[in-house]
């Protein structure tokens, strides 16, 4: 009896073992040299429409005003905003003379802004890019889109500035 008992414990000491070591997912993904940062890999996966495919009509848009300029310092500065609510300002890259993947994005609570650095990917930085504005919807200071956190759109056409970018 002793001897079974004994038997039955390693089994189950080397059984969680192997279970340990060999079954359960990586929870830290290793990255190789040249393969893309976990962010870099979200950001390729965005979509690739036409139009923003979520959005929420305003009476009350945010002013933004942005100037064409240079990348520097890790982004681009946007002038000026004037907002009533809480929003996200929403870098996406030129695809084809249409907004492709998002590349940046900043929170902003109600009030007027100025000189507003405005932090971008460097990799995915292209000659225009579009600044569009999105409610702040769902959880509080965390970007959600695609998700709760919609464009904004005035008649139905969402709240974007283009502003052309030089490396």
């Amino acid at each position: 009896m002793k001897s079974f008992l004994i038997g039955i414990i390693a089994i189950l000491v080397l059984g969680g073992t192997f279970f340990f070591f060999f079954m359960r997912e990586n929870e830290t993904p290793t990255i190789a040299p040249g393969q893309n940062t976990p962010e870099q890999t979200y950001l390729r996966q965005q979509p690739m429409e036409d139009e923003l495919p979520a959005t929420e009509e305003t009476t009350a848009p945010p002013t933004i005003i942005v100037e064409d300029q240079a990348y520097e310092l890790g982004g681009i500065t946007i002038q000026s905003v004037n907002t009533n609510e809480d929003l996200w300002l929403v870098a996406y890259d030129d695809d084809g003379g249409k907004p492709g993947r998002y590349i940046g994005q900043v929170r902003l609570s109600p009030g007027s802004w100025s000189d507003v650095a405005f932090p971008l990917y460097e990799d995915f930085v292209t000659d225009k890019i579009y600044i569009a504005a999105h409610k702040d919807l769902g959880e509080s200071g965390t970007f959600e889109f695609p998700g709760a956190d919609v464009a904004l759109t005035v008649d139905g056409v969402v709240v974007v500035k283009t502003v052309h970018v030089t490396k």
